[in-house]
């Protein structure tokens, strides 16, 4: 029996210093980053992002391979995701040092709708498109165009504003059909016009919302306080009402982890009805 457990012992101890030679061995550059790929892409299928197992992960890979810009995206994105925003920065500026081209946009993507720092959003916008000059870059699946519209919004700028959407509505309509647009650019097209009082035209665009996402309460709500302005309260209450039942079941403009621009409330909703009520 002491046989048995001493070889057993020495087989244990044989294998386990093959294994440090292993990882102790001289990769070639190449290699390594190669390795780092591999235990990256281990980690985005095994754990989810933020836990110990990942976190343990990433910083293995950045042994191997410190300019990896995917590895440091990865590191900030559990700060991002759970408010801590000036931690989750120093992760997407290595990012962007190492691979600009890749990861500027989703900086200013970041930088526009969780930190509305909406001059630096639309200065990476800007640079984006210095670095990719024959298309355009579509960060987190959102045309730069569009969010430049949307980052002027949020500025106050609307000129500036609706020159991105329409840019934006524009290059979709000639390379396929109006349909393909993202909705939201009919939206803050409509609302842009309205900070504009133009309502006719916030009309036509809350039409198109309406239209190509008929399911959504913002477009019916935003086009029933246009026309409560325009003094149509009969249809201004048909489509208000149309708005509250969409938004009970949770159909309106919303993101995951932050507010939205001018997004909408139960409470806008109850005090349209009660002004149109009241002047009925």
């Amino acid at each position: 029996m002491r046989l048995l457990i001493y070889s057993l012992s020495l087989f244990v101890l044989c294998v386990s210093c093959q294994k440090t030679k292993w990882y102790k061995k001289d990769f070639s550059e190449v290699d390594k980053k190669e390795y780092a790929q591999q235990i990256l892409q281990g980690m985005l299928k095994s754990y989810y992002q933020g836990t110990p197992p990942a976190e343990h992960m990433l910083f293995e890979a950045q042994k191997y391979d410190s300019t990896n810009a995917a590895i440091w995206r990865e590191l900030g994105v559990p700060y991002l995701k759970r408010g801590y925003y000036h931690d989750s920065y120093y992760y997407y500026d290595q990012a962007v040092k190492f691979e600009p081209e890749t990861w500027q946009g989703y900086r200013g993507y970041n930088y526009l709708y969780f930190y509305r720092d909406f001059d630096r959003a639309i200065a990476d916008f800007n640079a984006t498109d210095s670095l990719t000059l024959d298309f355009t870059d579509y960060p987190q699946g959102q045309s730069v165009d569009y969010m430049r519209g949307i980052a002027y919004y949020g500025l106050g700028n609307i000129e500036r504003s609706q020159e991105y959407l329409h840019k934006y509505i524009n290059e979709i309509t000639s390379k396929s059909d109006e349909s393909w647009v993202d909705t939201y650019a009919f939206l803050y097209c409509g609302l842009g016009y309205l900070k504009e009082e133009k309502p006719d035209s916030a009309i036509l665009y809350f039409n198109k919302l309406i239209k190509y996402n008929p399911n959504l309460s913002d477009g019916y709500f935003h086009k029933a306080s246009t026309l409560f302005y325009k003094g149509e309260l009969v249809e201004a209450k048909k489509l208000v009402d149309k708005a509250e039942e969409l938004f009970k079941t949770g159909s309106f403009h919303k993101r995951p982890y932050i507010e939205v621009l001018d997004q909408i409330y139960m409470e806008d909703i109850d005090k349209l009805k009660s002004q149109i009520q009241d002047v009925r």
